[in-house]
């Protein structure tokens, strides 16, 4: 299972929506959601909710779903259902970055890049 965090903004209406419906009623609405949304034998939850006060993010959700195929279908469902825009993040814990990190490494000296790690993908003269 992999942690996705949904970083949600609502519009007016998805203000007035939620605070009509009360927070407990919205928790619900999102766990039916997510249920909706996993397939196969490993269901998709909602971890953690958190509402915030800030300038661009209203509410903080932490998704565990088996792939990013149910990420992105909860993310939809509630972007449309929940009047808000969703932006939507993998997280991964520092090993599984370090593996990929290390995997890019050879993948870009096999192909004839350098082998002092710099970035490259800029023009050069």
């Amino acid at each position: 299972m992999n942690l996705y965090i949904f970083l949600c903004t609502f519009d007016r209406s998805g203000i007035e929506q939620l605070v009509s419906a009360g927070t407990e009623e919205f928790q619900k609405r999102l766990d039916d959601l997510a249920a909706l949304c996993g397939t196969g034998r490993q269901k998709t939850t909602i971890e953690n909710i958190w509402f915030t006060t800030g300038e661009s993010v209203d509410l903080v959700v932490i998704v565990k779903a088996a792939n990013i195929d149910d990420a992105v279908a909860l993310s939809i469902a509630v972007s449309s259902i929940e009047r808000c825009k969703v932006t939507t993040l993998v997280a991964s814990d520092v090993a599984k970055v370090a593996k990929a990190a290390k995997a890019a490494v050879k993948a870009h000296t096999k192909i004839g890049g350098d082998k002092g790690g710099g970035g490259g993908g800029g023009r050069r003269s």
